[in-house]
């Protein structure tokens, strides 16, 4: 059996390939629109997450001082209220 046989040639009517072009337009302006809608909330989110990373940083330092300072000030002052 030869391999060409195998094939099978499908008719398409002008008009169907006409719709299926407009429907594959249709669908990727959709998505250009989409797309734009989305850049702007994702630039915003950017936007906001760098403006208070600096912040996020700091307010770290901050607790894992106070984490120090909270357990000394306790080794310190547990002998004195045993007393």
């Amino acid at each position: 059996m030869n391999a060409n046989t195998s094939i099978e040639k499908k008719n398409y009517s002008v008009s169907y390939i006409n719709n299926l072009i407009s429907s594959v337009n249709n669908s990727l302006q959709e998505e250009k629109n989409h797309t734009y809608e989305i850049y702007k909330i994702a630039f915003q989110a950017y936007t906001e997450y760098e403006s208070n990373y600096p912040v996020h940083l700091l307010l770290e330092l901050i607790k894992d001082d106070f984490i120090v300072f909270r357990e000394k000030l306790y080794q310190a002052l547990n002998p004195i209220n045993q007393v």
